[in-house]
This record gives structure tokens, sequence and C-alpha cells, in this order.
């Protein structure tokens, strides 16, 4: 048996050692070695203790609150629901129901702690997948075969596997989503467990159990989160490379699955409703379509490898059907009970995503596609670091070059280059940053060392994927054996089992990686990235695979290089298991990851608790947590400090709050139902008020003790904002549409216009009895004249607000200045993204009050706070540049949005508000020269009009209205000066000034129909309805049908619909459509 070797420094080991090497051809019986699964368990303890050393202690931000009193009350959280995670975390939840945080209920601290257990697992499998497959892998390598025994490869494995393992742990992502309340980590579980069963299939192909349970692992993972659909390619992937008539029959059977999906396409294209599953249980068709989807599979059984195909499908729908859970756990009425899922229509909105916006495919040939994917590979890159993530290219280097009978491997010249670019990375890591002739250079040199690498990796991956299909086209026709014969004269160091293996991988991570980019389609700006980024997790989990296959070739490579060298050996081994510490180091001492992305660590971090207690309990609250476990003495020391006693006050008794962002929605969630801190509190969202199915839920948990819109209150808010758009009363931008006699708003300003609404019907309708206040995410118009600072929060008053006093002012000041020191001097804080854009943005919240009051010292302040809390903030950088320039301050606020770009350099927005006001600062300029002209008396007409201009775009409304009002009154210029003003004051959507400038060309053009028919517009958007009405009947004097043909489809004129005037001129037709068209006068 030629893979028999022994250890050059062992004494024989003969059969001992071939006994233990015939284990990789066994067929039956155990699969994994005791190194494997010591691989396993050092990987997942060591992994979960630093977890639980880093766990969180309470609730966090984001989403953690909502995702926290879900398995709490077992309800169902944010679409698609995730109820196989708020299964597996009631369990935690429920066994540590016992701990406390500051006295109080801690459930976050169980559900996180099922996060960190689900990481711990992954990376565990991961290790175990390694170190198995890293065994198969290693018999490939005849030279390493001659050389390296059987302990000397076990321990190559384990090293590797539980390295592997390590590194996918403290990446990033994965660290940061794993010691909190998410869903991810147990996504990385199940992605893992899944590509564990489908090698062990892929080894042992007669063995079906392990289809079978990767069918239902696969169908239960995406109940937890459903971007692991993406998996479902490699899987397919690694069928087709193993068992060909498996594939064959497994095709089959989806063919019928296709053809009903079809149907349902083409039914919901040509308005066919009654035959669509979505229909429901109500429908014939949802039970034909159900029914099929049990029939189809047992139907396969008829196929030759009927019964595993048949077995695989319903395991694979049984997983999929804990679905089904979420209408029985909505039905009792849980306090997180997302989409409302208890109704078919709410169930369907949460498992469709239906409060997301509908997914935008990126053009993959655009320069947009290529960034994007480029921005990804550079993340990933983060997550590993340089020179680690250079391991990950070294599997696809394992082939060797036949040339004239001679084999020169190429592997040896990729880790030389990775061994070299190592060594000058770490020079210019310990080189001062002022030598950066040096760090050019040395830069320079090892990305061409890098660029080597990646060209031999190329070419072993595309060479192994051109050998995949020539070789399935030969096993497709001439059912040939699966000789591993050499492809243009490659040969790889893997037999073809390893080889079917790593094209599945390379399937999964091409899926999980740049497929789902394009279905992401994300914006390349920092704050997007660091939203989107969690979602590869998954991608992360396959390319760890490779980063441990490249440490076992590597090591093996490096045995056969030094002969055995046992120095060699032990130091290799060590430097490999010790790789891990770089990617700790990093997260604590990278300046620039900690800037863009934070630390993963959130041990001690209590800024969710802070977040929530101190809104709902104000200073009490502050003050409750400062004493807790603390002498008097101690308290006492620490309470001196705090300016503002008795400020801010707690929340009335009863308080109804709106909760605009996620955490301050969620959070305040949490603390009100499972901590149990002030439980009488209402909480209820601004931004899902104009969402039926949210509004179901609030009916259900509030509607008896306090006033809640009815479905009808609901549809009144909906037809009032269209009213208001079709009389131009507001603008409707590309909210709303009219289509086939139906009006539909979309977009996120027509969707708050509503949310406003009904806020303020609650309003006005509970604030006799109930304090309001606000957690502000988009900002309400109508709240302003009522708001003023409450510490964290605002308060909603139950009157207008003539003025913000002083005291108000002051208390607010000074708490804002304890409190903003008291986090910017806290270590944990500094390392907290998440913390720093939470309460930057609550900071912003406050200072949009001043600004909208117009007190800009105070507004300034605020909002240079903000930014001091999140210095990459775009909120409170692009407001802190409007109230400059509305003080016309343009160079300060060209300077600020200048520095935010160079750190966040991809943000398209950014780039446009900054071009705006270098625009606006040059148009100062001409401005001031245009003055300079009028006071010497050199300019003309057109500089008037320029000048006109430049004072409406710059918001100097006296100046404005002054010098246009002299050129209206001047009788002695041509008429077309008039229309030029009539445009400037269509542009800034002046009706009033408008009118008056076409009356005044009128004066001298009477006769032109198209200016009498903008002005009978503008009188009806002003609701002059008689002058209006005279003003048309002018125009189709002078215009004929022409012009009543326009104004029929002007929307404009919807004002004017209903009079009976308006009808008798321009008679409308039978089947009428609100019109789309928009007028001819720019900016009306």
């Amino acid at each position: 048996m030629p893979y028999v070797k022994n250890d050059v420094n062992s004494k024989a080991q003969g059969p001992v050692t071939e006994s233990k090497a015939a284990f990789f051809d066994h067929q039956s019986g155990a699969f994994f070695r005791k190194i494997d699964w010591a691989a396993f368990w050092t990987a997942t303890i060591l992994t979960l203790v630093a977890y639980m050393l880093t766990l969180a202690p309470s609730v966090t931000l984001e989403d953690s609150g909502e995702l926290a009193v879900a398995p709490d009350y077992l309800g169902v959280p944010h679409p698609p629901g995730y109820p196989s995670w708020t299964l597996f975390t009631w369990f935690f939840q429920w066994i540590f129901g016992w701990v406390r945080y500051y006295g109080q209920p801690n459930p976050a601290w169980g559900v996180g702690l099922a996060s960190a257990v689900a990481g711990a697992g992954a990376c565990g499998v991961l290790a175990l997948l390694v170190s198995r497959s890293g065994g198969d892998m290693l018999r490939g390598m005849k030279k390493a075969n001659e050389m390296l025994g059987y302990s000397t490869e076990s321990l190559f494995c384990w090293v590797g596997g539980v390295t592997a393992g390590l590194l996918l742990a403290f990446s990033p992502v994965m660290w940061s989503q794993s010691v909190i309340v998410e869903v991810y980590s147990l996504n990385a579980l199940f992605q893992t467990l899944v590509m564990l069963f489908m090698y062990r299939w892929m080894s042992r192909p007669r063995e079906d159990k392990s289809l079978y349970i990767l069918a239902f692992l696969f169908g239960l993972g995406l109940t937890n989160h459903q971007t692991l659909m993406f998996l479902g390619l490699a899987l397919a992937v690694g069928v087709l490379m193993k068992d060909l008539k498996l594939f064959r029959d497994f095709a089959i059977v989806g063919v019928a699955f296709i053809i009903m999906i079809l149907i349902n396409s083409w039914a919901k294209a040509n308005n066919h409703p009654e035959m669509m599953w979505i229909q429901g249980p109500s429908s014939k068709a949802f039970w034909v379509y159900t029914i099929l989807a049990v029939l189809i599979p047992i139907a396969g059984l008829v196929l030759p490898r009927g019964k595993t195909v048949c077995t695989t499908f319903l395991l694979a729908e049984l997983g999929i059907a804990f679905y089904f859970f979420m209408p029985f756990a909505s039905d009792q009425n849980p306090p997180i009970n997302w989409g409302y899922p208890r109704t078919w229509e709410g169930f369907m909105h949460a498992i469709t995503r239906g409060q997301y916006e509908k997914i935008t495919l990126t053009d993959i040939f655009s320069k947009k596609f290529m960034l994007q994917v480029g921005s990804y590979l550079s993340d990933l890159r983060g997550q590993f670091t340089l020179p680690i993530v250079l391991a990950g290219f070294l599997p696809f280097c394992a082939w060797n070059l036949k040339i004239n009978q001679r084999k020169i491997s190429l592997f040896i010249p990729a880790l030389i280059l990775a061994a070299s670019a190592t060594v000058l990375i770490a020079i210019q890591s310990f080189l001062a940053p002022e030598a950066t002739v040096i760090h050019t250079l040395l830069e320079y040199i090892f990305r061409l060392l890098i660029l080597g690498i990646m060209i031999l990796a190329t070419i072993g991956g595309v060479a192994l994927f051109v050998k995949f299909v020539v070789g399935l086209f030969d096993r497709a026709t001439l059912e040939s054996a699966t000789e591993d014969k050499p492809l243009f004269g490659l040969q790889f160091d893997m037999g073809p089992q390893l080889q079917g293996w790593i094209i599945a991988t390379m399937v999964a991570f091409f899926s999980l990686g740049v497929i789902l980019i394009a279905f992401q389609n994300p914006q390349l700006d920092v704050q997007t990235m660091f939203i989107g980024r969690v979602q590869f997790i998954q991608s992360h989990a396959v390319y760890a695979i490779w980063l441990g296959y490249g440490l076992v070739f590597g090591l093996s490579y490096l045995e056969v290089l030094m002969k055995g060298s046992h120095f060699t050996k032990v130091l290799a081994v060590a430097l490999t298991a010790m790789l891990p510490l770089v990617e700790v180091y990093q997260n604590y001492f990278d300046e620039e990851q900690v800037k863009i992305w934070g630390g993963a660590e959130q041990n001690g971090h209590d800024f969710g608790w802070q977040f929530g207690r101190y809104q709902l309990e104000g200073w009490e609250g502050i003050a409750a947590d400062m004493r807790y476990k603390r002498t008097d003495a101690e308290f006492e020391q620490l309470w001196k400090d705090y300016p503002t006693p008795g400020y801010p006050v707690p929340m009335g008794s009863n308080a109804i709050f709106y909760g605009g962002t996620d955490p301050g929605r969620f959070v305040p969630t949490y603390m009100i139902y499972s901590a149990k801190v002030r439980p009488d509190v209402y909480l209820i969202t601004q931004n899902a008020l104009a969402d039926n199915t949210y509004m179901s839920v609030m009916r259900d948990l509030y509607g008896d003790t306090i006033w809640i819109p009815s479905q009808q209150d609901s549809n009144y808010a909906f037809q009032k904002y269209v009213e208001d758009v079709q009389s131009g009363r507001i603008p409707a931008g590309a909210d709303v549409s009219f289509e086939n006699g139906r009006v539909s708003v979309q977009g996120v300003q027509g969707v708050m216009m509503i949310n406003g609404i009904l806020a303020k019907m609650i309003f006005e309708a509970n604030k006799a009895k109930h304090d309001f206040f606000v957690e502000e995410s988009y900002v309400i118009p109508w709240m302003y004249p009522y708001l003023e600072p409450h510490g964290l929060i605002m308060k909603i008053k139950a009157e207008q607000l003539p003025a913000l006093t002083p005291q108000m002012v002051e208390n607010d000041t000074k708490f804002w200045d304890w409190y903003a020191k008291r986090l910017l001097d806290n270590g944990k804080f500094q390392h907290d993204v998440v913390a720093r854009k939470t309460f930057s943005k609550l900071r912003s919240a406050i200072a949009g009050l001043y600004a909208y009051r117009r007190m800009f010292t105070e507004a300034e302040h605020a909002f240079k706070q903000a930014i001091d809390l999140y210095p990459l903030s775009p909120e409170a950088n692009f407001r802190l540049a409007d109230i400059l320039m509305q003080q016309r301050r343009f160079t300060d606020a060209r300077i600020l949005i200048e520095q935010f770009l160079k750190d966040d350099p991809q943000n398209d927005k950014v780039v446009d508000f900054l071009n705006q006001i270098r625009n606006t600062e040059g148009a100062e300029v001409r401005r001031v020269t245009l003055e300079e002209q009028f006071a010497k008396g050199g300019a003309d007409i057109n500089a008037a009009l320029e000048l006109s201009d430049l004072y409406q775009k710059m918001g100097m409304e006296q100046q404005f209205q002054g010098l246009t009002q002299t050129i209206l009154n001047d009788t002695n210029l041509p008429p077309n000066v008039y229309l030029a003003v009539a445009k400037i004051y269509a542009d800034g959507k002046r009706l009033d000034l408008l009118v008056n400038a076409l009356q005044r060309f009128l004066a001298r053009e009477p006769s032109n129909p198209r200016v009498w028919l903008d002005m009978a517009a503008a009188q009806a958007m002003l609701n002059r309805s008689n002058d209006a009405i005279a003003s048309l009947k002018r125009a189709i004097e002078l215009g004929g049908n022409e012009v009543r043909e326009v104004a029929r489809s002007d929307q404009r004129f919807a004002p004017l619909r209903d009079n009976p005037a308006f009808r008798a001129l321009v008679p409308m037709p039978q089947n009428f459509n609100l019109p789309m068209n928009l007028p001819e006068l720019p900016g009306l």
C-alpha cells in the first residue's frame, strides 16, 4: 500500500501505521478519527471560552432588543421570522432565566450565550471537517507520503483544523455576531454542518443517511436565515460530481417543482390569483400545490434512485415546515409579533420579507459590480488579515506541471512567495510611519509576490473546473471510470474525490460571495457595507476551510523540504497554532479597523442597557445604576459630578413612547417586557404605523387601554396623503404611482408622511391622559413645534411651544456635555462602533430640533458633539454642514465635508453634497460680484435675472422678492423678461409670486394660451377656483381642443376635478385614470 509510510524520526510502525492509514479506505463504520474529534473539541472549547469572556452582559443595540424578547415570549421577530432560531434560543433563556443585570431580569444574556454556543459549534465543526478532509487530501501527495508518517500527518491535520476553526472564530464579523443576540452564528453552524455531511456523503456515497441529515439541516437552516439557499448550488454540484445517476433523478423531481413555480409566476403575471399558492388555505390552489409538494417526491419512487430522492426532498420540506411555527406563536399575542403571521397575509409578509425593498440585481457587466466585488474581497482580506489570507490560495497551487515525463511542483514556489510576502509585510508593520519611501517599496514588492500566488491559484482553480466539465462529459457519454488524468500537463496533489470536493467549495464560495453580492446590490459607503457584511459569514466560513487546507499543505511540503527536521516541524506547528492571535491583536490594536468596524468584543459593554434605562427612567435610572453594588460613599463620589439632578425626569405613568431607529424601538421593548423596567410604558414604532400588519399587533396589545387607529383610520391617513399629493399641497416625488385606477405609495418619504399622519392621530386622541416621548428616526415635521429635549430623547408636549426656554437649553447642554464626555472617556465605547453610531444619532436628533428653531449656536454645538461621538456619521456631518450653509459659512461647510469624504470615499452622496457646497460657494462669490456691479451701476437686465436666481437658490428671501418685484414693476422691459421671472418663481415653487409674474406677462401678451393655462394651473393649486376657471376658459378660447386635452391630463388641475365648471370646460372620459403627466413649466 503506497500510502503507508513511517515517520522518519520514529522506529518502524509497521502494521500499526498500516491499520491506521487503511481507515481512510473504509466505506462503513466510524468516519472520523480520534484526532479529528480532538480538533473539534479543541476549537469548540477554546472558541466558547473566548466568546464567553467577551460576551455582552445584557441587551446591546441594533436588533438585539427585539431578538431577545422574541424567545423570551416565543414571539415572531422581524422577517423572515427566524422560527428555528427562536426555538433554539428559547431553551437557553429558559435555562439561564435566573441571571440578573442591575437586579433586573436578563434573558438577553442567555440568548447571547446561545449565539456563543452556536458560533463555537460552527468553528468546531469546521475544524472537524478540515482535519478529516485534510487527511484525505494528504493521500494525494506522493512526496509527502514518502516522508510523513501517520502521527505527523495527524498532527498537521489537527493543527490545520483547529487553526482554521479559530481563524473563523476570531474573524471580526463572526466574533462580533457570536457575543451578542443575533442570528448569524447559528446560520454559520447550519452551513458548516451541511458542508460536513456533504463531505461525508461524497466520501461514502452509499451512506444515504448523510444525505438525509444534510437535507433536513438545509431545510431547517432556511428557517433561520434564507441566505443559506445560496449554498444549494454547491450541494447540487456535489451530487453531480459524485453520482450522475442520482443527480439525474433529483433533476427530474426538481423539474416538477420548477413547473409548479412557473405556473404560479404565469398566474401572477396574467392576473389569475385563483391559480396561485399564495392565496392561502382558503383557496383550492393552496391545497393542490401543498399536496403536490408531498406527492411529487413520493412519485419519484418510480425512479431508479427514487427512495433516496424521495426521502431527501421530504426531509428538506420537513425542515422548511418549521416556518409554520410562526402562526401559532403569533396567535399567543406576544409583544414581538412582526408581520402578524397569525393571518395568511401576515405570514406571507414575514416569510417573503415584505418589509424590505424589492430585490434589484446588480448589472454584472457594470463598473459598479466590479467595485462591489472588490469591496467584498477587501473586506474578506480584513476578516483574516494579511498575510494569513494568502494561505487560502495555497490549496489551488497544489499541482504539478508535467514536461517531458518530468514533474515540476508549483506548490513550493507558491509557498516561497507566500513566505516572502509574509516577511515583507511583517517588516513593513514594524517600520516607523515616517519611512514612507521604504513603506511604498515594500508594499510594491509584496503586492507583486501576492500577484504571483494569485496567478498560480487562478490557473489551478480554472484547471480544476475545466477538468470537472471534461470529466462530467466523459461520464455522461462514455461511462468511463474516474481516472485522474493530467489536464494540459497539470496534475493535482489530491485524488479525484478531493478534487470534486474542492470544486464544490469553489461553487459555494462563488454563490455565497459573488452571487449574493449581485442580489444585495449594496452601495459602497461605510454604513451600507457595515450593515451588509454580516451576511457574508457563510463565505468567510468557506474561505476558512481553504485556509485550513493551505496550512495542512504548507506544513506537509515544509516537512518534505526540511527532510523531516523535528525542530522545524515543532516551530512550524507552533507558529501555525498562533496565527489566530494575529486577529485578536488586530481586533484590539488596529486603529483603522477599530475606527471603521469597531472591536468585536462586548464584555462590559452596557451601552444598550444605558440606552434603554436612561430613556425610560431618566435621572433615576442613572442614579440607580451608579448606586448598584456601591457604598453610599462611592455613590456620592460618582454622583457629585452629575450636572443636572432631577433632569431628565422619568417618563410619566403609562407614557406613550414613539421609538424610531432600530435600537430606539427594540431596546425599550426589551426593557419594558423582558427586563421589567417600566412595564407601564406603551412602545409604538413611528416608522411602521403605515404597515397594516404592524397596526394589527398594536390593536391586540394596546387597543383596550389606549386609542389605536382602526383599519378605517389607517385608510383615511393613506387617502389624505394621496389627496395632498394630488392637490399639490405636498410633492409626490417618486413615492406615489397611479396605475389602472389604483394608487400605491412607496419610498421612505411617502411612507413617513403617512406614518406622521397616524402618529398625529394617536397623539391627539391620547395626549390628555398620557405623556408622549419620541426617539427620532426619520423627521416627522408636525412634531417639531411640540418637542423639547428630554435627556437622550425628546418629549412631545401636549401643546405647541412658542420657544425653547433658556432652562430647557441649559439642562440639555449640561446633561450632554457630561454624558458625551463620560462615553468618550470609556475605552469600551471607543471600541464599539454600533454604540457610537447610536448615541451620535440621539444627539443629532436633538440638534435637529435646535436647527428647526434656528438656534444655530446650540445646533452647531450639539451636531459637533454627535460627530465627536461618531465621526463617520453621515447625518451629523451633513446636517452640521447644512446649518453652516444657512449661516453663509460655505468654506467651513466645504472643509467639513471634504474631511468626511476622506473617511468615506465610496459614498456617492457625499460627493454630490460636496459638489453642491462648492457650487454654492461659487455662487456666493458670483453674488458678491454682481452686487458690486449693481452698486457701481454697471449691471443690465441679464445680470438682474441672474442675481434673482442666485438669491432664490441661496434662500435670501428678502433680497429675492425685492429684486424680482423691481423687475416686474419696470414696464419698459420686454414681456419675455416677465416670463423669465416667472420661471424663477416656478423653480422655487412660489405659486403666489408666479401668478403675479404671469399676470404681468399677459398684460403685455394677452393672446398666449400656454401662459393662460399655466396661470390657471397655479391658481388651482392655490385653491383660487374661480380665478382658475376664468383663466382656463380664456386659455381654451385661445388654444382650442389642444389646450383642453392638455388640461385633461395635467395633474396640476386635480383640485378642480370635481368642480362642475371645470367639468363643463374639460369633460372627463368614462374610464379616467389619474394623470401622471408633468407640466411644461419647469419647477412646477
